[in-house]
């Protein structure tokens, strides 16, 4: 998936690109990662762990981590009624509900110290 307009723009010396740019690739597959890599100027982003793995005699090196800034990142959950019951799903989405419970019941909880502190200080 291309993120920008590219067409017509993509060249072998990438001269048909503004100052500033930003042209990605995204995919659902991680193993595909490396080869694409191995056809383009692009950098990838992957866990460290994988990178070692999965990169074997690939003409690829991995650069410092601090390179190039973090993207910004929205998490997605694809929930499909066929992966419903999968025990995998069911436990991330115990982990969500959980979490999201948690950070309800703190902003619960700071509402009513603030609430409690303005009627100290009324009286």
């Amino acid at each position: 998936m291309k993120y920008g307009y590219s067409e017509g723009k993509i060249t072998t010396d990438s001269s048909g690109f503004e100052e500033g740019s930003n042209i990605a690739i995204d995919t659902p597959y991680l193993l595909t990662v490396p080869h694409m890599l191995t056809q383009c100027d692009l950098i990838g982003r992957l866990p460290e762990s994988s990178v070692r793995e999965l990169i074997g005699n690939l003409p690829l090196t991995i650069l410092p981590k601090n390179l190039v800034a973090d993207p910004a990142w929205t998490p997605v959950f694809l929930w499909h009624d066929r992966t419903h019951f999968d025990p995998a799903h069911q436990w991330f989405r115990s982990v969500l509900l959980r979490s999201l419970e948690e950070k309800r019941a703190k902003k619960r909880r700071n509402r009513k110290n603030s609430e409690e502190d303005e009627v100290g200080r009324t009286q």
